[in-house]
């Protein structure tokens, strides 16, 4: 009886969790291609190599009307475009960093993701051919 019990239950938490539209939709994905690591001291530029820019894909996520930064710790961001509609951002509301995302003139997009860590901050630029808001 138990057991028919919990599974009653885990099928209706499952269903419901559907209903409330808790898929995970990808958004967008973003290959880095140069890091910049600024402080109140120092400016350094690093062109990454294969290997850095699959360790600093950019994902985000969407859940529900929710979006999660995936790559930085599935952090909620909020995403806004601006009136000129020009750029996306995707802002941590935490201070965490954010995300802007324009589209080029070929179709693809352009990035910039600034984390910051103390009082670093970590500036990636890359790109990606699909992006759904």
């Amino acid at each position: 009886m138990r057991t028919s019990i919990a599974t009653a239950v885990i099928c209706a938490c499952l269903v419901a969790s559907a209903a409330l539209g808790d898929e995970e939709i990808p958004v967008f994905s973003g290959q880095p291609s140069v890091q910049y690591q600024v402080d109140v001291k120092t400016s350094q530029r690093t062109r990454l190599s294969p290997d850095d820019t699959a360790r600093n894909v950019l994902v985000i996520v969407k859940i529900g009307e929710d979006y999660f930064w995936k790559t930085r710790g599935n952090r909620r961001v909020i995403h806004i475009i601006p009136e000129a509609g020009d750029a996306h951002f995707f802002i941590d509301p935490d201070g965490g960093g954010y995300v802007k995302i324009m589209t080029r003139p070929d179709g693809t997009f352009a990035y910039l993701e600034q984390v910051g860590l103390e009082m670093t901050s970590f500036i990636y630029f890359g790109s990606s051919r699909t992006f759904t808001p």
